[in-house]
């Protein structure tokens, strides 16, 4: 039987960020990710399940979400941005997958981060920014995601959202931009001599979505989320996804020796209710109404 993520013999006792093996050249961990510098080439690896940590402040494990995907869809947006695209962004040497984890190689790009500038300097920097961004808006397509294929909400969404697995129609029309999601000050290397951007960084949560999913973070310090006083859109983001989830539609039907069972018909799947469907006519029987609901293994009876 093949092992998946979370098979037994994969757990082990939680540690803490202190306990991690660091090996040579690692140059940094958080509760996600391990950094690496090695010769001008910047390595970011996903943390295998032995590495996951313990919260300090939860007293529970933390396991990454997306961890995989996000590393996949980043590589594959590099390699997107760079072909269609003038707008400056690290050079990727590869992606690959090993032993639970996954491993960014990409070059390292030297400068300084757009934080680290004063004011003046930072008004200079947006001027090209916003050249940038109107090249992300001319980048465009009728599928929801990163061109890896991986639908990563921006980190805001998920915060709220305890789904990945999203299952989303298509438009009609190539009405999504390509946003990066994630464009906080941190994330603009400049050269800190001529002001030119080096490069924009870290494409984890970037890929093709509506337009108003970019937020302009870069224009003051602080995270990609709001902060005291802005205005939170993460729900928006969360229903917007939501109500493009695809829609299956089910006819089920059997004969049962109780004449009093009959054919059942289902709705189509609310995007609000998770993979619940809501029966249009219930199957009876003498004491029980069954109700049916689709889980990742097949189909489950519910009575009531």
């Amino acid at each position: 039987m093949q092992r998946g993520l979370f098979d037994r013999s994969t757990i082990t006792m939680p540690v803490t960020n202190e306990m991690i093996e660091r090996e040579k050249n690692c140059i940094g961990i958080t509760a996600e990710r391990k950094y690496y510098y090695v010769d001008n080439t910047f390595i970011k690896r996903s943390l295998r399940p032995h590495e996951w940590q313990l919260s300090k402040f939860k007293g529970t494990t933390h396991v990454p979400r997306q961890s995989n995907e996000r590393l996949l869809n980043e590589a594959a947006c590099l390699r997107y941005i760079r072909d269609n695209s003038n707008i400056p962004v690290p050079r990727l040497y590869c992606a690959f997958e090993d032993d639970n984890a996954v491993i960014l190689v990409t070059e390292y790009v030297r400068g300084v981060g757009m934080n680290l500038l004063d004011e003046s300097q930072r008004a200079t920097v947006v001027q090209e920014l916003e050249g940038h961004l109107q090249t992300l808006r001319r980048l465009k397509s009728s599928v929801i995601g990163g061109p890896s294929g991986h639908v990563v909400l921006p980190y805001r969404a998920s915060r709220i959202s305890y789904r990945d697995d999203w299952n989303l129609r298509s438009s009609t029309t190539e009405e999504f931009v390509f946003c990066h999601n994630d464009l906080t000050q941190t994330n603009v290397i400049v050269d800190p001599d001529t002001l030119k951007i080096k490069a924009i960084i870290d494409w984890e949560y970037a890929g093709f979505y509506p337009e108003y999913f970019e937020r302009r973070f870069f224009e003051r310090h602080g995270p990609s989320s709001a902060m005291d006083g802005e205005v939170d859109d993460s729900q928006k983001l969360v229903q917007f996804v939501q109500s493009m989830v695809r829609y299956y539609h089910i006819s089920w039907s059997a004969r049962y020796d109780n004449p009093r069972l009959t054919t059942c018909r289902w709705q189509k799947r609310s995007p609000t209710q998770g993979t619940h469907l809501t029966p249009l006519r219930c199957a009876r029987s003498r004491n029980s109404i069954f109700i049916w609901e689709i889980l990742p293994f097949g189909l489950r009876a519910v009575s009531y």
